[in-house]
């Protein structure tokens, strides 16, 4: 009920402070939230040119996903165990979980969206609860022994709180320190400072109402982003997170408490088919929502007209523009066709076009700006083409195209050096123009290309319907010093 609640009136404040294209993105997303399939839909629609998460009012939802398919499988397997393998189901568990934390750690180098999104290499941290409520921990009897293990536990989630950021991997291996914490804590933190600390009112009142909480913080930063269409201060990201606090409470008292005292009297087979048929409903209301007619948006047309470019990277003239998968690499593995891509055409001049997406996006103009040249483009995703720098497998295959092909055909008139440039990349640049230069070869390069926070598209119309073009400065990213 409370699931439902948020959903519905989330959904009616996106209709009046979300643009089409972002509202019709989170009303998507709203069609599997509620059936527990948000993980799978963000898994598939995620891609190197997606927007920022910060426009899906239900992006949190992945990780309840994540628990509810836990939850309808740990119990079947537990089951089996239980009546055909008694004697081994502490080990197989634990097993289970290593398991499940190793293909984790794998996928995050070859499909980091499976990994982070998917139950299999996030199982690891549920079953690390499977492990300590079927106490497979070791039994400690010292009372110093156990107070400093769960003192252990708690510097292990602060210290994951403090230095942990986006550039880290996760969730395998630095989604560990906060899991295992998080267990040892349980398991041996019944007595002494940690559940004196724990037993705090403040805190025991945080995690009262922690699953409303959870359903609303999320929404209340998006909805409050998209109205506000710049970055946040300190002070107004304080008020947002109390906002959110006393939303969530006021969920809780409101509708979580209430209605999960009327649902503990009913018969199961009552409140699991009450259960399935609001699931149901929000589902086929997400799908309704969406055919609702754009000319109710309270944006006017010329801001309609300029977040249509929202979803240009999914359309065919993106494609052309940059021939991703095919000159272009996307992320993960190698899609380039080198015979295409570096092809030389006898008789003229060539052109080489090289880098990450920056330099991609130039394929089309340069290939309509010069006719009469052949245009070779060997670009990937997060890919420096700078002679003495290294990436992944797929970006250090492309190096060694550029650097062991291209470059020893004739006729290159141009290399056209093109990345998303950081402070760092100075001196590894000035060796990169020295060795082409070495062959003759004129380098052109270009950048940094201006950034912004958040969809361009997006923050022009929003910034034309309150008709401050002025605030569009705010959401540039500074570009690296020169």
């Amino acid at each position: 009920p409370a699931f439902a609640v948020m959903v519905v009136l989330t959904i009616f404040a996106a209709s009046l402070l979300m643009i089409r294209p972002i509202f019709d993105l989170n009303i998507e997303s709203a069609k599997y939230a509620p059936i527990f399939l948000s993980n799978i839909y963000f898994w598939r629609s995620t891609d190197y040119f997606s927007p920022s998460s910060h426009i899906y009012m239900y992006l949190h939802t992945w990780s309840l996903a994540v628990e509810e398919q836990f939850y309808l499988i740990y119990p079947l397997i537990f089951t089996l165990l239980w009546r055909y393998a008694k004697a081994w189901l502490g080990q197989i568990i634990i097993a289970s979980v290593v398991a499940s934390f190793a293909v984790s750690l794998l996928f995050y180098f070859h499909a980091s969206g499976w990994a982070f999104f998917l139950l299999p290499s996030r199982a690891w941290q549920l079953g690390l609860g499977a492990i300590v409520a079927l106490q497979l921990l070791p039994v400690i009897r010292s009372r110093r022994t156990q107070m400093g293990i769960s003192l252990v536990g708690l510097a292990m989630i602060l210290a994951s709180m403090i230095y942990i950021d986006q550039s880290w991997q996760i969730p395998a291996p630095w989604a560990l320190p906060a899991s295992l914490g998080t267990a040892l804590l349980i398991a041996y933190g019944k007595q002494g400072p940690t559940a004196k600390i724990l037993s705090l009112s403040p805190l025991v009142w945080i995690g009262t109402i922690s699953y409303s909480l959870y359903l609303w913080h999320w929404p209340v930063m998006v909805l409050y982003d998209v109205a506000s269409n710049h970055p946040k201060s300190a002070l107004q990201t304080a008020g947002v997170i109390i906002a959110s606090v006393l939303i969530g409470a006021a969920s809780f008292y409101s509708v979580e408490k209430p209605a999960m005292q009327k649902l503990g009297k009913r018969p199961a087979k009552s409140t699991v088919l009450a259960g399935g048929v609001l699931m149901a409903a929000l589902s086929l209301t997400a799908i309704a929502v969406r055919q609702l007619p754009e000319s109710l948006s309270t944006f006017p047309p010329e801001a309609r007209r300029v977040a249509a470019y929202f979803n240009y990277h999914q359309t065919s003239q993106a494609k052309e523009q940059t021939r991703q998968n095919v000159c272009f690499s996307d992320l993960g593995v190698l899609r380039f066709d080198a015979n295409l891509c570096t092809k030389r055409v006898a008789g003229r001049p060539t052109l080489v076009l090289i880098g990450d997406s920056h330099a991609a996006q130039y394929y089309r103009t340069l290939r309509n700006a010069n006719p009469g040249y052949n245009l070779i483009q060997v670009t990937g995703a997060a890919c420096s083409m700078l002679i003495d720098v290294s990436g992944d497998s797929r970006c250090n295959a492309l190096h060694n195209t550029f650097y062991n092909n291209v470059l020893n055909q004739p006729s290159i008139k141009r290399v056209i050096l093109v990345q998303r440039w950081s402070k760092g990349d100075l001196n590894s640049l000035q060796k990169t123009i020295a060795a082409l230069k070495s062959r003759n070869i004129p380098v052109t390069v270009i950048g940094p290309v201006n950034e912004y926070r958040d969809s361009f598209p997006l923050l022009l119309a929003n910034s034309i319907k309150s008709g401050r073009l002025s605030e569009l400065e705010k959401s540039r990213r500074s570009a690296p010093a020169t």
